[in-house]
């Protein structure tokens, strides 16, 4: 929305597509992330960039950043890579298992998954389906710590 938009720019955020299906090997969908030797290999939750666009928005690799759209907001680490330009790039499905599934916190899904930034509206005239990919957000440089961090 413009107001989403308008409130980010002004605490220093910018506007971006964001495209949500990328999957990290080793991991399988939202599956794997307590093994031990899969987290050593992929431990955090990141959102991906282009090099120039990091650059244009004063964004460098291992900053915290965070990602809202109209649906809600989630955190992650960033991280450069061969991407289009202007377009962000967010982890599937993360989530924490050591935190265990009950509780209020739901092994951490609120903070860091992707889910909390889309909708399940049918969005696609064509096909009546949902909208994953080229989904308007605004990207902004936090400071405080992911909680398991």
């Amino acid at each position: 929305s413009p107001e989403l938009v308008e409130d980010a720019e002004r605490a220093g955020g910018a506007h971006l597509p964001m495209i949500t299906g990328s999957r990290k090997q080793p991991y399988n969908a939202s599956m794997y992330f307590n093994n031990p030797a899969f987290r050593q290999k992929s431990p955090h939750p990141v959102a991906e960039v282009s090099e120039a666009t990091a650059g244009r928005l004063g964004l460098k690799p291992g900053d915290r950043v965070e990602i809202a759209t109209d649906k809600g907001s989630a955190r992650f680490i960033l991280e450069t890579a061969p991407l289009r330009d202007d377009l962000v790039n967010v982890d599937y499905g993360w989530w924490h298992p050591e935190w265990g599934p009950g509780g209020p916190d739901l092994g951490g899904m609120w903070e860091s998954n992707v889910n909390c930034l889309t909708s399940c509206e049918p969005g696609e005239p064509l096909i009546g389906t949902w909208s994953y990919n080229a989904i308007d957000c605004v990207i902004r440089r936090i400071d405080e710590p992911l909680s398991w961090e």
